[in-house]
């Protein structure tokens, strides 16, 4: 299987993860996460759902309302968390933690961890059917060797539409209770519109690369960003990985050896000569 055999390369590459804490890069607050990270046969995955305070704040609408927002979000990230335990039942080795609020980003959010490669394959097995769709390709240096793979971003056209409705639901029930403004409800609509979706892979040593891939206080980052249109239009991913050409390595190696060796050979010579001359 295609997309079991993806997954699977990651896994095994990336080690080491940071907290949950520590791990997020800076990006945009006003968006969904899907945050990864790892280490040896230890797999998580956190889900973040932003809740914009400060845009609320910006509409002055009172610290009473947002914590009632909170409360409507988490109802429904519960509902989420709960068919993900569901999946999780009989499958040992995996855990759906409770849904929380995030207070460092301001997010309600779960997460998903797995003990075990084992337990990483059973819980995906029913979505690791391939789908003809991802693609792999290797690109050949003289000394390095990277393979290329283009696979479905997590967030796709129909997991939008699901967190979009998501949000508008919870806005209207909310504005309904709290007997918010049209004006400052239309507002907060258009800024949860106007959310990004992130996939962030996060690990204290390199295992894969991508075009936004950075390090920040020991930690690796691999950040994949997409707008609603974006994933629309594309919802494709490329990352790549590399193994070092160890055959040209030694050749390069074992010819420097003999050139440094011909070298000092021939100067010992010379200087011999200049000696005898003398």
């Amino acid at each position: 299987m295609k997309k079991a055999f993806l997954f699977l390369t990651i896994f095994v590459l990336l080690f080491c993860f940071p907290s949950v804490s520590t791990a997020l890069a800076e990006t945009n607050n006003n968006s969904i996460r899907l945050l990864r990270i790892t280490s040896g046969q230890y797999n998580s995955f956190v889900y973040l759902f932003p809740i914009n305070s400060l845009e609320f704040g910006n509409v002055e609408v009172g610290d009473i309302e947002i914590e009632g927002f909170k409360y409507f979000l988490k109802s429904r990230i519960d509902i989420l968390s709960e068919s993900y335990k569901t999946k999780a039942e009989g499958v040992e080795g995996v855990n759906v933690s409770d849904v929380k609020y995030y207070s460092e980003y301001d997010a309600i959010g779960f997460e998903i961890s797995f003990e075990s490669l084992s337990a990483y394959n059973q819980f995906f097995e029913s979505d690791s059917e391939d789908s003809g769709d991802d693609t792999k390709k290797e690109q050949s240096g003289f000394f390095v060797t990277k393979t290329f793979y283009e696979v479905n971003f997590p967030f796709q056209a129909n997991t939008v539409e699901t967190f979009s409705l998501l949000y508008s639901v919870t806005l209207s029930s909310w504005a309904e209770t709290f007997s918010i403004d049209v004006q400052k409800s239309d507002y907060l609509r258009q800024v949860f519109e106007n959310m990004i979706y992130v996939y962030e892979i996060a690990s204290t040593q390199k295992g894969i690369y991508s075009d936004n891939m950075y390090q920040s206080g020991g930690v690796y980052y691999n950040v994949f960003e997409k707008t609603k249109a974006e994933i629309s239009d594309n919802a494709k991913i490329t990352f790549w990985t590399q193994s070092i050409n160890k055959g040209w390595w030694y050749f390069f190696a074992l010819v420097l050896t003999l050139i440094a060796t011909i070298s000092a050979l021939i100067w010992i010579k010379i200087k011999n000569k200049k000696k005898i001359s003398n």
